[in-house]
């Protein structure tokens, strides 16, 4: 898994913790996708299909907004 750092939108902090989100690529054994990870436990990661664009998308909707 490589951390990217070239996301063009900034991500909002973890929903479940609210620690600093990073953008990782996911290489799997069939194929790859993007997908956010939250910095302070690793355990909160998204996985998405899309660019990184749609996935900074993804991840920064909330349910209260």
């Amino acid at each position: 898994m490589e951390q990217e750092d070239e996301g063009m939108t900034e991500l909002k902090p973890c929903p479940f913790c609210g620690a600093k989100a990073i953008l990782v690529y996911c290489v799997h054994g069939i194929g790859a996708n993007w997908g956010v990870e939250c910095t302070e436990t690793h355990a909160h990661r998204m996985e998405f299909s899309g660019t990184q664009d749609e996935v900074i998308k993804e991840w920064n909707q909330r349910v209260s907004e």
